[in-house]
């Protein structure tokens, strides 16, 4: 279902939890730096630029509330307090849409952090896109098919539902926990 997003850039660190002080690498000033600039070059784009465009009548007013969000993201304040599910579900987006706005994202944050840090951010947005994808994308469907699919796989291994398995796998030999 979400095969075609991206995952973090694998050459670089592998961002699990901010290493550095949160508040240091990502102030307020270096979080809203992020946004601008991001957004001046996403404003720009063909693809999504006109999605944003048609969606946001106050910049800056969209940049305090960004800025927000990613404190919120990266040093677990609680000042954000919007809910951008519902907005993101009206604006007709598509998983290309989602693709080329990590590939801004990745670049404007190589440009002006580091690499970890630059990893840090790239990673938060990845795992939200992909938050984001499975709501926006979700095909009950084919969610059935692969829910099929892992049973049919489970009684062809022995496993019992719920991914216990017998006291013996399908081979006969004894199961040892």
């Amino acid at each position: 279902m979400l095969a075609h997003m991206t995952g973090p850039d694998p050459a670089l660190p592998r961002a699990t939890k901010i290493a550095t002080d949160p508040a240091a690498v990502f102030s307020d000033l270096a979080l809203r730096q992020l946004v601008e600039t991001f957004y001046g070059r996403v404003r720009l784009d063909p693809m999504i630029g006109p999605v944003f465009e048609a969606a946001i009548d106050d910049w800056p007013h969209h940049f305090d509330l960004l800025t927000r969000f990613w404190a919120s993201v990266l040093r677990a304040e609680r000042r954000y307090e919007g809910r951008p599910m519902p907005a993101h579900l009206k604006l007709g987006l598509t998983p290309p849409m989602f693709e080329r706005w990590l590939e801004h994202w990745g670049a404007v944050t190589g440009e002006l952090f580091a690499p970890s840090d630059a990893a840090i951010l790239r990673e938060r947005a990845w795992r939200i896109g992909q938050a984001f994808q499975s709501v926006l994308f979700f095909d009950p469907i084919a969610e059935e098919r692969r829910a099929a699919h892992r049973a049919e796989v489970r009684q062809e291994l022995g496993l019992e539902p719920g991914g216990r398995s017998s006291d013996t796998w399908s081979n006969g030999r004894r199961r040892i926990d």
